[in-house]
């Protein structure tokens, strides 16, 4: 029985060692930017609910009633690009949480893969058809 020549076991002919699938940041990324979101609206919606309105005192009947004006328009802005942000924070936050559980996963047993998928979906289906919107129902919860 011939055999061939010793050749000792390198890096290079070594046998290849499996590398682990790396999983996609991707849907952390979507999570993290969306709870950005849903935070930058709640500043903004405590900015309009500081500011004061301006004093009678300070200004002419036609100064104030400009100064009102501009007051309730600064007001109304900060309150609509606040529901923006967090109108944008809870879907990208449902996105994140399904793609999480579609892709990034693989790590978790099945049941919790299949509860966090089912989780997730609940989110999505009850913000999509509920007659009170996610940002309605956190106002609500958060005055009591």
């Amino acid at each position: 029985m011939q055999q061939g020549p010793y050749v000792p076991i390198q890096s290079s002919n070594g046998p290849k060692q499996k590398r682990a699938k790396r999983e996609s940041p991707f849907p952390l990324l979507i999570i993290s930017i969306a709870f950005s979101f849903m935070l930058l609206g709640a500043i903004l919606n405590f900015m309009a609910e500081q500011k004061e309105a301006p004093d009678s005192e300070d200004f002419s009947f036609e100064g104030y009633q400009e100064a009102i004006d501009e007051y309730n328009d600064s007001v109304q802005n900060l309150e609509a690009i606040s529901s923006l942000f967090m109108l944008f924070g809870t879907i990208g936050l449902g996105a994140g949480l399904f793609f999480y559980a579609a892709e990034a996963s693989s790590h978790l047993p099945d049941y919790a893969r299949a509860a966090l998928m089912l989780g997730a979906m609940y989110y999505l289906v009850r913000m999509a058809t509920s007659e009170i919107s996610i940002v309605d129902m956190l106002t609500l919860f958060g005055s009591i």
